[in-house]
């Protein structure tokens, strides 16, 4: 159903070497001795509009159809009421990655102002499940918590009438399977059978992005968290075994939750960029990664950065 919605963020994705994860040294010394990767509570992203940006596309869209009698007052409440079960029960944490080797902008947001590095990482020797299908994992694979997934950069003026016509998709679905099975007791109820059709779209706002961060280039490792299933919560032990506790940091204004991803830094670190600020010498860093077991390729970014 989304396929064609996320078609250009799929080739980008399948098209995808290497991704970086600009940070500073302290987390560089952290990812590398620890060998693990953090993946971060989704209510604490730089993007002020993070998921609630489809949150109000997907309120916006359903209540255009409620007023103009595409759909009934019935209908508008088992998918109103989908939705806000959806964002309950389902809560997000985020490891994010660039496409971009050497980005001004990025060495600015998340690079500690080029005076930190870029990690190349070979996401698929993480064993992740990567692609389209991973997108149905929340609803579809309970076994699958974990996925890498492209981030959407969303365009008003064509996305909107796009996300519009897959709703209005899943519920004629619905509604047939409705009309086809209403002779059966099979047990299921209205409200399964747009379930079953419309979280998948729900899915959507973990990766859709404002589009003015669209020179970012996002790819994402995510974790998916239900609350209200045990099953999950079993699960999550069960089949990512590099998944690992769910712990607490204190910052400044907060105390926030998130999870420890295990990795093989020998295996999946590639690269590692110095910012154009960063006066670690080469030699010294490769002396460092070698002590550590790794062959891992050191370069200094090209970028000229004179920071304000």
């Amino acid at each position: 159903m989304y396929n064609d919605f996320l078609k250009d963020d799929i080739n980008r994705l399948n098209k995808t070497g290497l991704v970086y994860l600009y940070c500073s040294n302290k987390v560089l010394l952290e990812i590398l001795e620890n060998s693990e990767l953090w993946l971060t509570d989704s209510s604490f992203m730089n993007d002020t509009k993070e998921l609630i940006l489809f949150d109000m596309v997907f309120s916006s869209i359903i209540d255009y159809m409620k007023n103009n009698h595409e759909i009934s007052d019935d209908e508008y409440s088992i998918i109103h009421n989908l939705y806000e079960w959806f964002i309950a029960g389902h809560h997000s944490f985020f490891s994010c990655f660039s496409c971009n080797r050497d980005s001004l902008a990025l060495w600015d947001r998340y690079g500690d102002h080029a005076q930190g590095v870029a990690i190349g990482f070979n996401l698929s020797k993480l064993n992740i499940r990567k692609g389209p299908t991973a997108y149905e994992f929340p609803i579809f694979h309970e076994d699958e918590q974990l996925g890498v997934l492209p981030v959407h950069y969303f365009d008003k003026n064509n996305d909107e009438n796009k996300i519009y016509e897959m709703i209005k998709s899943a519920i004629v679905l619905a509604r047939r399977e409705i009309e086809n099975d209403k002779n059966e007791f099979n047990g299921l109820r209205p409200e399964d059978y747009y379930r079953s059709k419309l979280l998948p779209l729900c899915a959507l706002r973990d990766i859709t992005k404002s589009n003015h961060f669209h020179d970012e280039n996002e790819i994402r490792i995510i974790f998916n968290e239900w609350e209200n299933s045990a099953l999950f919560k079993r699960k999550v032990r069960k089949t990512n075994s590099n998944l690992f506790g769910c712990y607490y940091r204190g910052l400044d204004n907060s105390i926030q939750r998130y999870y420890k991803l295990k990795i093989d830094a020998e295996d999946c670190v590639e690269q590692i960029i110095l910012g154009a600020k960063n006066n670690t010498r080469i030699k010294d860093l490769d002396f460092l990664l070698k002590n550590m077991g790794l062959h891992t390729g050191v370069y200094k970014s090209i970028i000229s950065y004179e920071p304000r």
